[in-house]
């Protein structure tokens, strides 16, 4: 074999390489914006359905929620992929608590259940600024790790 048709197949080589590395891009995009979708579909739904249901329920989903998309943005980053969806859902769902909380401690005043504002509120509102804190740190970890690429 000559040095020209060496270098036609590495040529030939990499061409074939770069098309299937911008195929698995495009599919994993695809992918990526299908759990979006899917997970601001069932958001909007609950969102929906919690307006007409109070209490524990609404503002446990949304903690719960923002939880699990901090740990994918932290995994995601630990890949060296772009994390930026995951932390961004995850510190609307962090808001989307505290806001239910809020909305929940607003109607037992409304109603004037005093003892459920002096059982919970106290307590809650502890917990809800350290999960706040927590939750805003590890979503930092995207923010602040460096790739190489």
């Amino acid at each position: 074999m000559s040095k020209e048709n060496n270098e036609k197949i590495v040529d030939e080589i990499i061409e074939y390489a770069n098309n299937e590395i911008e195929k698995s891009k495009k599919k994993h995009v695809i992918i990526l914006l299908s759990v979006l979708t899917g997970v601001f579909m069932v958001s909007v739904i609950f969102l929906l359905v919690f307006t007409f249901v109070g209490g524990f329920a609404k503002w446990f989903f949304f903690g719960m929620t923002a939880i699990m998309t901090a740990i994918l943005n932290v995994i995601w980053t630990l890949r060296n992929r772009e994390a930026k969806w995951f932390r961004f859902c995850s510190l609307s769902f962090t808001v989307f608590t505290l806001c239910s909380f809020y909305a929940e401690a607003a109607h037992w005043i409304l109603v004037e259940d005093w003892s459920a504002l002096m059982d919970v509120v106290p307590i809650t509102s502890n917990i809800l600024w350290f999960l706040t804190v927590v939750s805003v740190a590890i979503n930092s970890i995207s923010l602040f790790t460096r790739r190489d690429r």
